[in-house]
């Protein structure tokens, strides 16, 4: 069994066997949605000009991953609704 200590300001606090409530994980998982995330490498208006494309211009997902210089599977998780899920 691993148990995982902390030490603030003096007081040593253990964390084994608490969990975050499920508003917590809520807010934690918001907070990093889209833009929000560091990580994000497109905009809103991105992620509808790629759905745009998919549908009308009946583009591959690779041409247009090299339009938006991400990874084809970006475009993959974006048109499968993996991804972006809260832009309609």
């Amino acid at each position: 069994m691993i148990m995982i200590y902390y030490i603030l300001r003096g007081k040593i606090i253990h964390f084994y066997g608490k969990h975050h409530s499920e508003e917590t994980k809520r807010k934690q998982s918001e907070k990093m949605k889209g833009v929000n995330n560091p990580n994000s490498k497109l905009t809103v208006n991105d992620v509808i000009k790629v759905r745009v494309l998919l549908e009308k211009e009946n583009m591959t997902q690779k041409e247009i991953a090299k339009i938006f210089g991400v990874n084809y599977m970006v475009i993959s998780r974006i048109k499968n609704r993996r991804n972006w899920v809260h832009v309609k």
